[in-house]
Formats: structure tokens, C-alpha cells, sequence
């Protein structure tokens, strides 16, 4: 759950903060991915202070990020990849 926390929390500051465009955010939000699944199964309580739970707000911002750059989910995947 922090690495959840972590990724999209420093994905919210180099977009916000420092101007990052969908090539520069594509490693984190592809990280983001990876733990999603895992962060769904073992921390997906429903959060009254948020309405939600953990793993849909991860999610929901994954997809917002993804329509904002026009990107489909492998293309965060493959830009990953490519930097690595």
C-alpha cells in the first residue's frame, strides 16, 4: 500500500509541480499499475473520509492521467519498458 501511496503521490507532485509530460509519467503511472491489483486485494476497505476506497481512487486517477495524455494502458506499459 505505501508503494501505491508513494507512486501516485509523487505522480500528483511531477505532474502538478514540476510540468511532467505523459513520456516523463508513464514509469510511475506503469509502477502504479503493477501494485493496483495487489493494493485491490488486500486494502480495498471503503474509506468514508474519501467515499471510496483505496484502490478505485488509484485507479480513477491512473484513468484520468491516461484520457489527459490520450494514452492507452500498454502505452504506459511500453514507455516503461522502453526507459528500463
Amino acid at each position: 500500500m505505501e508503494q501505491a501511496q508513494a507512486l501516485a503521490t509523487l505522480t500528483v507532485d511531477r505532474e502538478q509541480s514540476h510540468g511532467w509530460d505523459a513520456r516523463r509519467l508513464a514509469p510511475l503511472l506503469a509502477g502504479l499499475r503493477e501494485v493496483l491489483p495487489w493494493v485491490r486485494r488486500w486494502h480495498d476497505d471503503f474509506d468514508p473520509m474519501y467515499g471510496s476506497t483505496l484502490g478505485q481512487r488509484r485507479k480513477r486517477r491512473r484513468s484520468v492521467l491516461r484520457r489527459l495524455f490520450r494514452m492507452a494502458d500498454d502505452a504506459f506499459m511500453n514507455r516503461s519498458l522502453a526507459r528500463s
